[in-house]
């Protein structure tokens, strides 16, 4: 009784904590309550949640607090399982111990697996597959950065090559991509949107230059809420002085984005996998190069044998496997 009582209302007691005379002031509850947003397991619908409504309501009917309800919003995430898709906890014996894990992959490579899995409000099951793959990811932007020296400079966009504008559109792409995920809590597939723009600069041919070094520049900020501990080693790589957590995220250009694209449904074996943007125009052998480079294709077609990929331009890509 009293867990559940005392985990209720804490939240509250948190704003006015050496109050004792009442559980908090009407001054301080107008300051902060009610919750913007409330995270926690669908376990606690019938359990902690029904005490957190009740004993909100009852000290708004007292006067203590400015709403009737704890949280503007609720979101339920899904729970972590193993291989077996049973869910990992202490009890069960079938959890991967942090110390041993960070011990051996670092705590970027836990961090963004987790977040990489599956979308947060559903189940992801814990492979080692998966975090082979998101390590793979990390050690090849360190690769990236630690081998490229970088030329800073300003950029005039104005006076941009063809190759350049791909790049520049790439970058302000990306940027919208994840913020927006970063948003809704689509933080797996910002981090695919990661992926697939560390590869297009792994394979971007002029390196030294102003441009690659602005793309590289927004790839790290985008990626230091995933992996911190990288993200800070990566900023200094680049030239960068201060912490990387001490500078504004970016925001993307509109006009760049605004080019005249399409989206292509990508299938494997007629299935509807993934989707993808590319301007108007983009001929077969390049939608059948982008598609097989595809982070979100590569787990459809992992350990299988890809007998044809049959391209439509500006329609849609089929990948045939067996």
């Amino acid at each position: 009784m009293d867990t559940f009582v005392d985990s209720a209302w804490y939240h509250i007691r948190y704003l006015d904590p050496k109050n004792e005379k009442e559980p908090v002031r009407r001054s301080e509850a107008n300051k902060w309550f009610p919750i913007d947003l409330y995270i926690g397991g669908i376990e606690h619908a019938t359990g902690h949640l029904i005490y957190f409504r009740f004993i909100t309501k009852f000290l708004y009917d007292l006067g203590y607090l400015p709403a009737d309800e704890p949280a503007l919003r609720l979101f339920n995430q899904g729970m972590i399982t193993d291989e077996k898709g049973i869910p990992m906890s202490k009890s069960m014996g079938n959890a991967v111990p942090v110390g041993p894990f960070v011990e051996e992959w670092g705590a970027d490579t836990a961090r963004a697996t987790i977040l990489f899995l599956a979308p947060p409000e559903k189940d992801a099951r814990w492979s080692e597959k998966g975090v082979t793959g998101v390590n793979r990811f990390l050690t090849k932007a360190y690769n990236l950065f630690n081998e490229t020296g970088f030329k800073k400079g300003e950029i005039e966009p104005e006076k941009f090559s063809e190759e350049e504008k791909r790049l520049w559109r790439l970058v302000n792409r990306t940027i919208k991509n994840v913020s927006k995920d970063m948003e809704s809590f689509g933080f797996n597939t910002a981090i695919a949107f990661l992926m697939e723009m560390l590869n297009e600069l792994v394979k971007y041919e002029k390196k030294n230059t102003p441009v690659f070094y602005h793309a590289c520049r927004n790839f790290v900020l985008l990626l230091s809420p995933f992996a911190p501990h990288l993200a800070e080693e990566l900023w200094e790589k680049l030239g960068e002085e201060n912490s990387i957590f001490n500078h504004s995220w970016p925001s993307w250009d509109e006009r760049w984005i605004e080019e005249e694209m399409v989206e292509i449904v990508i299938q494997v074996n007629g299935k509807v996998r993934d989707r993808m943007e590319v301007p108007k125009g983009t001929p077969k052998e390049e939608l059948e190069k982008l598609t097989l480079e595809r982070e979100r294709v590569k787990k459809w077609i992992e350990g299988k044998e890809v007998v044809k990929v049959v391209a439509v331009p500006d329609k849609i890509v089929n990948v045939v496997v067996k």
